[in-house]
């Protein structure tokens, strides 16, 4: 974060233009690591949720480095090759003035890098993400209605009881419901 923090105050590169194309890399390559990373929780936890016996046997330790190894390297094909071999640049002049510049490091990519990228980036792991976690919470509520059911016909013959019961697994299917699309929320508003 130094060299951004010395742009924002001084709205002026001070490293260069190699320290910049450098910098843009690393940017971009660990923001897209880290929203692929949510991604892989978020199908780890579906994994979880939804196939508790089988989940062992499907998430290994191979097949988790074998994705670890896969986020790495398409974060790697989105920031590394396209911004070292220069397929990122565009051909508008305020872009090409601020390459010239060598106190200019501002990331202005061609309308395709800026598709592509922000398609594997962001919005095919933020739809997998949604996709994934409605399917947990479906999947959740289904549980809380089964344990409910069940935590009821248990105590049955205290019906006040009963309703008590129902209402607390309801009030805690709600919570993980709302904390879920805070936490969603939040991420689709940072990023």
């Amino acid at each position: 974060m130094p060299p951004s923090t010395s742009l924002i105050l001084s709205n002026v590169w001070l490293f260069g233009s190699m320290a910049c194309i450098l910098w843009s890399i690393l940017e971009v390559l660990c923001i897209t690591v880290t929203i692929n990373t949510f991604c892989l929780i978020a199908i780890d936890r579906y994994m979880a949720v939804t196939r508790p016996l089988h989940y062992p046997v499907i998430v290994t330790i191979n097949r988790s480095r074998l994705s670890i190894i896969l986020v790495w390297f398409l974060a790697s094909a989105i920031s590394f090759f396209p911004i070292a071999l220069g397929w990122w640049k565009s051909d508008l002049p305020a872009a090409q003035t601020c390459y010239d510049d060598d106190e200019c490091c501002d990331l202005m990519a061609n309308e395709m890098y800026i598709i592509v990228s922000s398609i594997f980036a962001f919005f095919l792991p933020l739809g997998i993400m949604l996709f994934v976690y409605h399917r947990i919470l479906k999947e959740a509520n289904h549980q809380v209605a089964k344990i409910s059911r069940m935590t009821i016909r248990a105590i049955q013959a205290n019906s006040v009881m009963a309703v008590k019961e129902k209402n607390r697994f309801h009030m805690k299917g709600q919570r993980g419901f709302w904390m879920l699309s805070i936490a969603l929320g939040a991420f689709i508003l940072c990023w």
